[in-house]
Protein backbone atom coordinates (compact mmCIF):
# COMPACT_ATOMS: atom_id res chain seq x y z
CA UNK A 1 0.00 0.00 0.00
CA UNK A 2 1.33 3.55 -0.70
CA UNK A 3 0.20 6.55 -0.18
CA UNK A 4 -0.48 9.50 -2.99
CA UNK A 5 -0.33 13.02 -3.14
CA UNK A 6 -3.03 14.08 -1.34
CA UNK A 7 -2.40 12.00 1.36
CA UNK A 8 -4.84 9.25 0.81
CA UNK A 9 -3.99 5.18 0.10
CA UNK A 10 -3.48 3.49 -2.68
CA UNK A 11 -4.07 0.13 -2.97
CA UNK A 12 -3.61 -2.26 -5.67
CA UNK A 13 -6.27 -3.92 -7.33
CA UNK A 14 -5.38 -7.58 -5.70
CA UNK A 15 -6.29 -5.82 -1.94
CA UNK A 16 -9.48 -3.93 -3.35
CA UNK A 17 -11.11 -7.01 -5.59
CA UNK A 18 -12.41 -8.96 -2.97
CA UNK A 19 -15.84 -7.91 -2.70
CA UNK A 20 -15.69 -4.53 -4.03
CA UNK A 21 -16.66 -2.95 -7.35
CA UNK A 22 -16.67 -0.17 -8.81
CA UNK A 23 -19.82 0.38 -11.38
CA UNK A 24 -21.83 3.31 -13.14
CA UNK A 25 -25.31 3.56 -12.47
CA UNK A 26 -27.99 5.79 -13.04
CA UNK A 27 -29.06 8.75 -10.30
CA UNK A 28 -32.29 10.49 -9.14
CA UNK A 29 -32.33 12.85 -11.64
CA UNK A 30 -31.46 10.51 -14.90
CA UNK A 31 -27.41 11.14 -14.76
CA UNK A 32 -24.55 8.51 -14.13
CA UNK A 33 -23.50 7.56 -10.88
CA UNK A 34 -20.40 6.17 -10.31
CA UNK A 35 -19.60 4.23 -6.81
CA UNK A 36 -18.26 1.93 -5.19
CA UNK A 37 -19.98 -1.43 -4.48
CA UNK A 38 -19.53 -3.37 -1.20
CA UNK A 39 -21.02 -6.69 -1.48
CA UNK A 40 -19.89 -9.46 0.96
CA UNK A 41 -21.90 -12.84 1.96
CA UNK A 42 -21.58 -14.48 5.42
CA UNK A 43 -23.67 -16.76 7.07
CA UNK A 44 -25.32 -16.99 3.97
CA UNK A 45 -26.86 -13.36 4.34
CA UNK A 46 -25.51 -10.32 1.80
CA UNK A 47 -24.42 -7.39 3.21
CA UNK A 48 -24.31 -4.45 0.74
CA UNK A 49 -23.78 -0.73 0.58
CA UNK A 50 -22.52 2.11 -2.14
CA UNK A 51 -19.65 4.14 -1.82
CA UNK A 52 -20.07 7.18 -4.34
CA UNK A 53 -17.28 8.81 -5.73
CA UNK A 54 -19.04 12.46 -5.55
CA UNK A 55 -20.35 12.12 -2.09
CA UNK A 56 -16.91 10.92 -1.08
CA UNK A 57 -14.52 13.21 -2.69
CA UNK A 58 -13.18 11.16 -5.59
CA UNK A 59 -12.90 7.88 -6.90
CA UNK A 60 -9.74 7.28 -4.47
CA UNK A 61 -11.29 8.63 -1.19
CA UNK A 62 -14.44 6.38 -2.13
CA UNK A 63 -12.57 3.23 -2.08
CA UNK A 64 -11.03 3.96 1.20
CA UNK A 65 -14.08 4.22 3.03
CA UNK A 66 -15.64 1.14 0.82
CA UNK A 67 -12.55 -0.85 1.85
CA UNK A 68 -12.76 0.03 5.83
CA UNK A 69 -16.44 -0.93 5.58
CA UNK A 70 -15.58 -4.25 4.10
CA UNK A 71 -12.85 -4.83 7.23
CA UNK A 72 -15.50 -3.67 9.69
CA UNK A 73 -17.93 -6.44 8.32
CA UNK A 74 -15.26 -8.75 8.17
CA UNK A 75 -14.30 -8.41 11.90
CA UNK A 76 -18.00 -8.20 12.85
CA UNK A 77 -19.25 -11.46 10.84
CA UNK A 78 -18.06 -15.06 10.36
CA UNK A 79 -17.93 -16.82 7.28
CA UNK A 80 -19.43 -20.10 7.37
CA UNK A 81 -17.55 -23.07 8.34
CA UNK A 82 -16.83 -26.25 6.35
CA UNK A 83 -18.66 -28.27 9.24
CA UNK A 84 -21.61 -25.60 9.53
CA UNK A 85 -21.76 -26.21 5.09
CA UNK A 86 -21.51 -29.70 5.42
CA UNK A 87 -23.92 -30.05 8.17
CA UNK A 88 -27.02 -27.57 7.65
CA UNK A 89 -29.79 -29.41 5.50
CA UNK A 90 -30.56 -27.31 2.08
CA UNK A 91 -34.21 -26.41 1.70
CA UNK A 92 -34.57 -29.59 -0.76
CA UNK A 93 -32.88 -32.02 1.48
CA UNK A 94 -35.72 -35.24 3.03
CA UNK A 95 -33.21 -36.82 5.13
CA UNK A 96 -32.50 -34.19 7.76
CA UNK A 97 -28.81 -35.01 6.67
CA UNK A 98 -26.70 -33.04 3.99
CA UNK A 99 -25.34 -35.45 1.70
CA UNK A 100 -27.65 -38.27 2.89
CA UNK A 101 -30.42 -39.02 0.55
CA UNK A 102 -32.89 -42.14 -0.08
CA UNK A 103 -32.51 -43.98 -3.91
CA UNK A 104 -35.84 -44.91 -5.61
CA UNK A 105 -35.94 -47.81 -8.49
CA UNK A 106 -39.35 -48.68 -10.10
CA UNK A 107 -40.85 -46.15 -7.12
CA UNK A 108 -39.72 -48.54 -4.43
CA UNK A 109 -36.90 -47.42 -2.33
CA UNK A 110 -33.85 -49.13 -3.13
CA UNK A 111 -31.60 -47.67 -0.36
CA UNK A 112 -29.90 -45.09 1.51
CA UNK A 113 -26.70 -43.23 0.19
CA UNK A 114 -23.90 -41.06 1.96
CA UNK A 115 -21.97 -38.63 -0.50
CA UNK A 116 -19.15 -36.52 0.49
CA UNK A 117 -16.61 -34.53 -1.41
CA UNK A 118 -13.45 -33.57 -0.12
CA UNK A 119 -10.12 -31.57 -1.81
CA UNK A 120 -11.73 -32.65 -5.21
CA UNK A 121 -12.40 -36.49 -4.22
CA UNK A 122 -15.78 -37.76 -4.50
CA UNK A 123 -16.85 -40.48 -1.78
CA UNK A 124 -20.31 -42.33 -2.22
CA UNK A 125 -21.72 -44.95 -0.46
CA UNK A 126 -24.99 -46.78 -0.41
CA UNK A 127 -26.34 -49.51 1.92
CA UNK A 128 -29.69 -51.73 1.00
CA UNK A 129 -33.00 -51.43 2.44
CA UNK A 130 -33.42 -54.90 1.96
CA UNK A 131 -30.17 -56.27 3.63
CA UNK A 132 -30.82 -53.43 6.69
CA UNK A 133 -34.30 -52.73 6.69
CA UNK A 134 -35.25 -48.76 5.80
CA UNK A 135 -34.20 -47.11 9.56
CA UNK A 136 -30.87 -49.10 9.50
CA UNK A 137 -30.07 -48.28 6.23
CA UNK A 138 -30.83 -44.91 6.88
CA UNK A 139 -28.45 -44.85 10.14
CA UNK A 140 -26.01 -46.63 8.14
CA UNK A 141 -25.34 -43.50 5.61
CA UNK A 142 -25.83 -40.93 8.46
CA UNK A 143 -23.08 -42.57 10.09
CA UNK A 144 -21.07 -42.67 7.36
CA UNK A 145 -21.59 -39.36 6.04
CA UNK A 146 -20.76 -38.32 9.69
CA UNK A 147 -17.75 -40.27 9.64
CA UNK A 148 -16.33 -38.96 6.69
CA UNK A 149 -17.09 -35.22 7.61
CA UNK A 150 -15.10 -35.68 11.08
CA UNK A 151 -11.98 -37.12 8.88
CA UNK A 152 -12.55 -33.58 7.06
CA UNK A 153 -9.96 -30.79 8.10
CA UNK A 154 -12.62 -27.72 9.57
CA UNK A 155 -12.18 -24.28 7.82
CA UNK A 156 -13.91 -21.22 6.34
CA UNK A 157 -15.49 -20.77 3.77
CA UNK A 158 -13.83 -18.12 2.06
CA UNK A 159 -12.57 -17.51 -1.47
CA UNK A 160 -9.71 -14.99 -1.11
CA UNK A 161 -6.39 -14.96 1.27
CA UNK A 162 -6.74 -12.19 3.09
CA UNK A 163 -10.13 -12.53 4.55
CA UNK A 164 -9.11 -15.81 5.77
CA UNK A 165 -6.39 -14.58 7.51
CA UNK A 166 -8.97 -11.73 9.35
CA UNK A 167 -11.42 -15.02 9.78
CA UNK A 168 -8.91 -17.01 11.62
CA UNK A 169 -7.53 -14.47 13.90
CA UNK A 170 -10.96 -13.05 14.52
CA UNK A 171 -13.01 -16.23 15.20
CA UNK A 172 -10.41 -18.88 15.95
CA UNK A 173 -12.99 -20.82 18.21
CA UNK A 174 -15.44 -21.16 15.74
CA UNK A 175 -12.92 -23.56 13.89
CA UNK A 176 -11.98 -25.63 17.11
CA UNK A 177 -13.98 -28.97 16.35
CA UNK A 178 -12.97 -32.27 17.64
CA UNK A 179 -13.77 -35.68 16.15
CA UNK A 180 -13.37 -39.09 17.96
CA UNK A 181 -14.74 -42.73 16.23
CA UNK A 182 -16.49 -40.54 13.46
CA UNK A 183 -18.52 -38.30 16.45
CA UNK A 184 -18.15 -34.85 15.89
CA UNK A 185 -18.25 -32.37 18.77
CA UNK A 186 -19.36 -28.85 17.56
CA UNK A 187 -17.34 -25.93 18.55
CA UNK A 188 -19.07 -24.46 22.11
CA UNK A 189 -19.18 -20.73 20.75
CA UNK A 190 -21.71 -20.13 17.62
CA UNK A 191 -21.93 -17.13 15.25
CA UNK A 192 -23.89 -14.52 16.19
CA UNK A 193 -27.51 -14.99 16.11
CA UNK A 194 -29.90 -13.22 12.83
CA UNK A 195 -30.94 -10.78 15.93
CA UNK A 196 -27.66 -9.98 16.45
CA UNK A 197 -26.60 -9.18 13.31
CA UNK A 198 -29.47 -7.47 12.46
CA UNK A 199 -29.08 -5.29 15.27
CA UNK A 200 -25.34 -4.93 14.52
CA UNK A 201 -25.65 -3.91 10.61
CA UNK A 202 -27.98 -1.23 11.88
CA UNK A 203 -25.26 0.44 14.31
CA UNK A 204 -22.57 -0.18 11.32
CA UNK A 205 -24.74 1.46 8.97
CA UNK A 206 -25.79 4.31 10.73
CA UNK A 207 -22.03 4.95 12.30
CA UNK A 208 -20.90 5.25 8.62
CA UNK A 209 -23.76 6.96 7.54
CA UNK A 210 -22.60 9.42 10.09
CA UNK A 211 -19.01 9.79 8.52
CA UNK A 212 -20.28 10.51 5.43
CA UNK A 213 -18.87 13.92 3.88
CA UNK A 214 -21.73 17.31 4.36
CA UNK A 215 -22.14 20.10 2.21
CA UNK A 216 -23.83 23.70 3.82
CA UNK A 217 -25.45 24.57 0.74
CA UNK A 218 -26.22 28.27 -0.42
CA UNK A 219 -28.16 29.53 -3.36
CA UNK A 220 -29.53 33.03 -4.46
CA UNK A 221 -31.13 33.60 -7.43
CA UNK A 222 -33.61 36.17 -8.63
CA UNK A 223 -36.57 35.87 -10.08
CA UNK A 224 -39.26 38.32 -11.78
CA UNK A 225 -42.94 37.99 -10.74
CA UNK A 226 -44.57 39.15 -13.50
CA UNK A 227 -48.00 39.45 -11.97
CA UNK A 228 -47.54 41.78 -9.51
CA UNK A 229 -44.66 43.60 -11.47
CA UNK A 230 -41.53 43.57 -9.53
CA UNK A 231 -38.84 40.77 -8.33
CA UNK A 232 -37.92 39.13 -5.63
CA UNK A 233 -34.16 37.31 -4.55
CA UNK A 234 -34.91 33.51 -3.44
CA UNK A 235 -32.44 32.12 -1.37
CA UNK A 236 -32.26 27.83 -0.28
CA UNK A 237 -29.07 27.73 2.11
CA UNK A 238 -28.61 25.08 4.87
CA UNK A 239 -26.91 21.51 5.48
CA UNK A 240 -27.76 19.76 2.00
CA UNK A 241 -26.78 16.19 3.78
CA UNK A 242 -29.56 16.36 6.58
CA UNK A 243 -32.81 15.87 5.10
CA UNK A 244 -35.01 18.94 5.89
CA UNK A 245 -32.53 21.36 6.73
CA UNK A 246 -32.54 23.23 3.33
CA UNK A 247 -34.64 25.83 3.94
CA UNK A 248 -36.26 28.34 1.60
CA UNK A 249 -37.09 32.55 2.05
CA UNK A 250 -38.14 35.37 -0.12
CA UNK A 251 -37.23 39.05 -0.21
CA UNK A 252 -39.11 41.51 -2.49
CA UNK A 253 -36.72 44.28 -4.45
CA UNK A 254 -39.17 47.17 -4.78
CA UNK A 255 -38.39 50.21 -2.76
CA UNK A 256 -35.07 48.40 -1.31
CA UNK A 257 -32.07 47.98 -3.63
CA UNK A 258 -30.48 44.61 -4.28
CA UNK A 259 -27.53 45.23 -1.99
CA UNK A 260 -29.72 45.98 0.99
CA UNK A 261 -31.81 42.51 0.74
CA UNK A 262 -28.86 41.10 -0.18
CA UNK A 263 -28.10 41.91 3.15
CA UNK A 264 -30.94 40.47 4.67
CA UNK A 265 -30.47 37.19 2.46
CA UNK A 266 -26.78 36.71 4.40
CA UNK A 267 -28.21 37.54 8.19
CA UNK A 268 -30.50 34.49 7.31
CA UNK A 269 -27.78 32.94 5.82
CA UNK A 270 -25.73 33.23 9.55
CA UNK A 271 -29.02 32.70 11.43
CA UNK A 272 -29.38 29.01 9.86
CA UNK A 273 -25.43 28.12 9.67
CA UNK A 274 -25.47 29.17 13.33
CA UNK A 275 -28.64 26.96 14.19
CA UNK A 276 -26.90 23.74 11.80
CA UNK A 277 -23.42 23.76 11.88
CA UNK A 278 -22.45 25.80 14.88
CA UNK A 279 -20.33 29.15 14.99
CA UNK A 280 -16.52 27.55 14.06
CA UNK A 281 -18.12 26.01 10.38
CA UNK A 282 -19.82 29.94 10.10
CA UNK A 283 -16.89 31.11 10.63
CA UNK A 284 -14.70 29.14 7.82
CA UNK A 285 -17.79 29.99 5.22
CA UNK A 286 -18.12 33.42 5.98
CA UNK A 287 -14.29 33.88 5.45
CA UNK A 288 -14.05 31.95 2.34
CA UNK A 289 -17.31 33.39 0.37
CA UNK A 290 -18.96 36.71 2.32
CA UNK A 291 -16.63 38.64 -0.40
CA UNK A 292 -17.97 36.33 -3.23
CA UNK A 293 -22.41 37.04 -1.94
CA UNK A 294 -21.36 40.63 -1.64
CA UNK A 295 -20.11 41.08 -5.85
CA UNK A 296 -22.66 39.46 -6.99
CA UNK A 297 -25.53 41.70 -8.96
CA UNK A 298 -28.18 39.31 -9.26
CA UNK A 299 -28.22 38.82 -12.67
CA UNK A 300 -26.68 35.01 -12.22
CA UNK A 301 -28.09 32.61 -9.83
CA UNK A 302 -24.98 32.15 -7.28
CA UNK A 303 -24.62 28.40 -5.94
CA UNK A 304 -22.15 27.72 -3.16
CA UNK A 305 -21.71 24.39 -2.17
CA UNK A 306 -19.24 24.10 1.06
CA UNK A 307 -17.76 20.53 2.65
CA UNK A 308 -17.75 20.77 6.27
CA UNK A 309 -15.39 20.49 9.05
CA UNK A 310 -17.79 19.16 11.13
CA UNK A 311 -15.82 18.78 15.23
CA UNK A 312 -17.89 15.36 15.38
CA UNK A 313 -16.81 13.73 12.77
CA UNK A 314 -13.67 13.43 13.61
CA UNK A 315 -13.95 12.11 16.71
CA UNK A 316 -16.22 9.32 15.23
CA UNK A 317 -13.61 8.17 13.37
CA UNK A 318 -12.29 6.90 16.64
CA UNK A 319 -15.26 5.49 18.48
CA UNK A 320 -17.40 2.86 17.05
CA UNK A 321 -20.91 2.56 18.48
CA UNK A 322 -20.66 1.04 21.85
CA UNK A 323 -21.60 -2.40 20.96
CA UNK A 324 -19.30 -2.46 18.22
CA UNK A 325 -16.12 -1.52 19.69
CA UNK A 326 -14.89 -4.27 20.90
CA UNK A 327 -15.07 -5.88 17.63
CA UNK A 328 -13.68 -2.78 15.79
CA UNK A 329 -11.29 -1.46 18.02
CA UNK A 330 -8.17 0.18 16.30
CA UNK A 331 -9.86 -0.10 12.96
CA UNK A 332 -8.91 2.48 10.25
CA UNK A 333 -11.60 5.44 9.14
CA UNK A 334 -9.45 7.17 6.66
CA UNK A 335 -10.01 10.97 7.23
CA UNK A 336 -11.53 11.98 3.34
CA UNK A 337 -9.76 15.08 1.84
CA UNK A 338 -11.83 18.32 2.95
CA UNK A 339 -12.73 20.17 -0.39
CA UNK A 340 -15.37 22.59 -1.23
CA UNK A 341 -17.29 23.49 -4.43
CA UNK A 342 -16.70 26.99 -5.12
CA UNK A 343 -19.04 29.00 -5.39
CA UNK A 344 -20.65 29.61 -9.07
CA UNK A 345 -22.93 31.07 -11.40
CA UNK A 346 -25.21 29.49 -13.18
Amino acid sequence: MTKSSNGMAQVSSSENSYSIVHIDTANAKGGTARLWMVYIKRQRKSFVRHFPDGVYGGRESALAMAMAYREALQRLFPPLTMLEHRTKPRSNNKSGIPGVWARYEKGRLKDWAAFCTSDGQTYQRCFSVKAHGDDGAKALAIATRMEWVAQQPNRFVTVNAQATEVAESRFPQLLDVKSEKGKITFPTAAPPDSLTVNRQLQQLNAWFHALRPQFFHLRLSVYPITSRGYTSLFIVVGNATVPGQLLRKSWTIQRRSYEEVLQLAWEYTQKVAMEQIGLRCWELFQDKYRSTVFASTGKQPLHILHQLDLPQVAALRSQPPPELMPMLEGIHIPALPLGTADAAAS
